[in-house]
């Protein structure tokens, strides 16, 4: 009898053990739901009114020139140059060789200069190129930073294409074939009024930085602006965001786990986010660079402006966007707010990345506000015996409103020093009132 039941207790807990064993294997658990019910696991990870861009979208020019008869001028629309470099573009380049840039000819030619030197193999892909020189491009990791397309034919009956780096001070030559760029350019070079002229000055470097003669009248464009979610990007930049800390003190609001932090500004107006590594460095090249940046600003539709964002510059593992308007870059926010899209990447991972949490969204009308802008001979005086890489006329940013966000985009000149980052304003000497 006792044998008979050790033998029923024994069955039971075997099956007890089974029951649990199996309840353990299939249990799955309830998620606590964010976001009008979506679980957890699928957080929000995208920028409302954000976009996605390729890469012809972010690589494009900050100056296209013409060069004639010892004139340089360039089109006064910048509707008009960007249709002409979208046409460029497209023009079939074959022939690709390594040259040296002393046989390069600047006269009779269309110059295209970057504000950055972009790999000669990410540059090619937003170009046309047939033949073996389609394969062959791949590996030219070269910056190019200009170009030189003569539209006048060579003794071959061809045209001239010049990709330079002017670091380095070396380039790459190729040839269009059966297409006519006489043709293609003879509407830009009729010395109309729709042109605007240019004068060089040589730079620190010795490179020439292109000025304009007269007095450039830009509009004062008023947007309205709109706050993005930080919780957002709390998704995007911490695997695991319900276990975020949250501090604030003197305004600015931090959340941080880990090697994580994420600093928001006061008015959450701008971001910061670190992720601390001890792994040695290596230097990613500049293909790799811009390959693993886009992709993940893509990832959560980070392109937020109203006007576009190009690629700026590129400096040891960083990389920088800013907002262009009508063809000129927004330079500086002052000590309020920031437009410019900057990150840092250490191997494969993001370490760094700092951009706006507002976003540009609709321009105000305003067309009696305009400034003109000092000429580049009078800009002169200012920059005599200064130690300059570049100067330019961008977008200075000013804050109007605090219920209704306003941001004023206002044009003056700004310098670049020689050993900075960061552009400076030409203080009061950007417009002629």
């Amino acid at each position: 009898m006792w044998e008979y039941l050790k033998s029923i207790i024994l069955g039971l807990l075997v099956t007890i053990s089974l029951l649990v064993t199996f309840a353990l294997w299939t249990y799955q658990p309830e998620y606590d739901d964010i976001n009008n019910g979506s679980p957890i696991l699928e957080a929000e990870t995208k920028l409302n009114n954000g976009v996605q861009q390729s890469v012809s979208d972010i690589i494009k020019p900050e100056l296209l020139l013409f060069h004639q008869d010892e004139r340089h001028f360039s089109l006064k629309s910048w509707n008009e140059t960007k249709n002409l470099y979208e046409k460029i573009v497209k023009w079939p380049l074959t022939d690709i060789n390594l040259v040296s840039k002393d046989v390069i000819e600047t006269e009779s030619s269309i110059e295209i200069v970057y504000p950055a030197g972009i790999p000669l193999s990410t540059l090619a892909s937003t170009f046309t190129i047939g033949g073996e020189a389609e394969k062959d491009v791949k590996e030219m990791n070269m910056n190019i930073d200009q170009i030189f397309i003569s539209f006048t034919q060579n003794q071959s009956k061809y045209y001239d294409v010049y990709f330079v780096s002017r670091q380095s001070g070396t380039a790459y030559s190729a040839v269009i074939r059966n297409f006519d760029v006489s043709n293609a350019v003879e509407k830009y070079l009729t010395g109309s009024n729709s042109e605007m002229e240019y004068f060089s000055v040589d730079n620190y470097f010795g490179n020439p930085v292109y000025l304009p003669e007269s007095q450039v009248t830009l509009p004062v464009l008023p947007f309205q602006a709109q706050k993005l979610n930080v919780e957002t990007m709390k998704n995007v930049l911490f695997n695991n965001p319900k276990l975020v800390k949250r501090n604030s003190t003197y305004g600015e609001t931090f959340y941080n786990i880990d090697n994580r932090l994420m600093k928001v500004s006061e008015n959450e107006r701008h971001m910061r986010f670190e992720q601390f590594q001890t792994d040695e460095t290596n230097e990613l090249s500049r293909q790799q660079l811009i390959k693993q940046s886009l992709n993940d600003i893509n990832d959560h539709n980070g392109w937020t402006a109203n006007s576009s964002y190009h690629l700026f510059d590129i400096r040891d593992n960083v990389i920088d966007y800013r907002i262009f308007q009508d063809g000129y870059p927004v330079l500086d926010g002052g000590k309020e707010l920031s437009l410019k899209i900057t990150q840092t990447w250490r191997n494969q991972d993001l370490v760094e990345y700092e951009r706006p949490l507002i976003q540009l969204r609709y321009p105000i009308l305003n067309p009696n506000q305009h400034d003109d802008i000092l000429s580049g001979r009078e800009i002169l005086p200012y920059i005599e015996d200064q130690s300059f890489e570049d100067i330019k006329i961008g977008y200075r940013v000013e804050i109007k409103g605090q219920q209704e966000l306003v941001i004023l985009l206002e044009p003056a000149w700004f310098i670049k020093y020689v050993g900075q980052d960061d552009w400076e304003e030409l203080v009061d000497e950007g417009s002629t009132e």
